[in-house]
């Protein structure tokens, strides 16, 4: 079951798949969070996006 914020998407999952669509949305949702667009500081922050505190930087 996507979430609700995906099921908004579902165009888009047809035409690139469900893997890219989450990867789009996760880098979206990363951006307020670690308020930069440098991907190597973003990585740091996608444990605390994703639930998963037990993964460090």
């Amino acid at each position: 079951m996507l979430s609700p914020h995906l099921r908004k998407f579902s165009a888009l999952v047809a035409n690139y798949g469900l893997g890219a669509v989450k990867n789009v949305w996760l880098l979206t949702s990363l951006l307020p969070i670690a308020r930069t667009a440098n991907l190597n500081k973003l990585k740091d922050h996608i444990g605390s996006a994703l639930g998963n505190f037990d993964v460090s930087p």
